[in-house]
């Protein structure tokens, strides 16, 4: 091999070698995206198959467009039905008027039967609420502070959307919960703006608990 043929070998083998470098950074640049993108997807999958099932009974008293639960619903996030009896009887049902509040002591109950909510106008609460009193666990919310723009900082009056992720908070499945207000632009501030509360409730052992945590918050006893 002479010098001219051997300078030519060196630089095509230089070329070869860079050209299959170059080749290997992009095949494992398009294979780790390729399996991020499995994962968000096999992701996605398994929240929809293993989330507690979220059961809304809706009474139309609301306008379609700014409903919560209708946009959770176009996301398949929970179901709605205007069907009381496609209530699990032993679901864990939020209730204002209920005199338990909820706690992480529900969340093998949440996690075996579901968690219901009723969709109705809070003027209209008293006559709506009458028909899930047929159903066994009511639970009452805590003290925490509306985010959303109809109601926003008023104390206590949540749109069903925060009904639920509160509740889906306090019990434990957090990220569930923040998967929920994910839906929503000012979704992501009802948990920023409760989070100490949601945190202290989240802790508390029991719905005594939780009325203690809630009443020192107030300056109660």
């Amino acid at each position: 091999m002479n010098f001219y043929n051997r300078n030519l070998f060196i630089i095509w083998s230089r070329y070869i070698i860079n050209t299959i470098l170059i080749i290997h950074i992009i095949l494992c640049f398009i294979w780790n995206n390729i399996l991020n993108r499995i994962y968000l997807f096999i992701k996605k999958i398994f929240l929809k198959f293993n989330m507690t099932k979220i059961v809304i009974y809706h009474s139309k008293e609301c306008d379609p467009k700014r409903c919560t639960s209708v946009k959770l619903q176009k996301q398949n996030k929970v179901f709605i039905t205007h069907n009381m009896r496609k209530i699990p009887y032993n679901a864990i049902v939020l209730d204002a008027e209920a005199s338990k509040a909820v706690s992480v002591e529900d969340k093998d109950k949440i996690t075996k039967y579901g968690l219901s909510a009723l969709d109705c106008s809070w003027k209209k609460l008293k006559n709506s609420s009458f028909n899930f009193k047929s159903k066994k666990n009511h639970r009452l919310l805590p003290f925490l502070v509306a985010a959303n723009p109809v109601n926003y900082g008023k104390p206590c009056i949540l749109s069903t959307a925060e009904a639920l992720s509160a509740t889906l908070y306090i019990v434990g499945y957090k990220d569930e919960a923040k998967d929920l207000m994910n839906s929503f632009k000012w979704g992501p501030h009802f948990i920023s703006l409760n989070e100490k509360l949601l945190e202290a409730y989240s802790e508390a052992s029991n719905s005594t608990e939780i009325v203690k945590v809630q009443n020192e918050f107030l300056g109660g006893n």
